[in-house]
């Protein structure tokens, strides 16, 4: 684990306290993805009726966040980034995809 992860994790311990129990399956096992995501709002697009691929504006702004699996069934947990002190700027990109930065 790099330095800016165990920054990360170190900071996670502030509010989400061990045990760290998988709600779906039950394990304890979580991994931290070692970069950050894109939460992406679609305007115009309705949570139950959807939209075709061609009406998705895929170039939308968007919110940084940090992700944690369960190692052993997938599960995710998302975090918007900026509660660890991570921007998009702050890790030099302004997509996803950008590595995790030291806070």
């Amino acid at each position: 684990m790099t330095p800016e992860q165990q920054q990360v994790i170190s900071r996670l311990n502030q509010f989400w306290p061990k045990p760290r129990v998988c709600p779906i399956c039950g394990h304890r096992d979580w991994k931290l993805h070692s970069r950050l995501f894109l939460h992406q709002a679609l305007h115009g697009v309705s949570a139950t009726t959807g939209a075709s691929p061609a009406e998705l504006n895929m170039h939308q702004e968007g919110l940084p966040a940090v992700l944690f699996w369960c190692d052993a069934c997938g599960y995710v947990v998302t975090f918007f980034a900026s509660k660890f002190g991570i921007t998009a700027a702050s890790a030099g990109r302004s997509e996803a995809g950008a590595r995790l930065p030291a806070p």
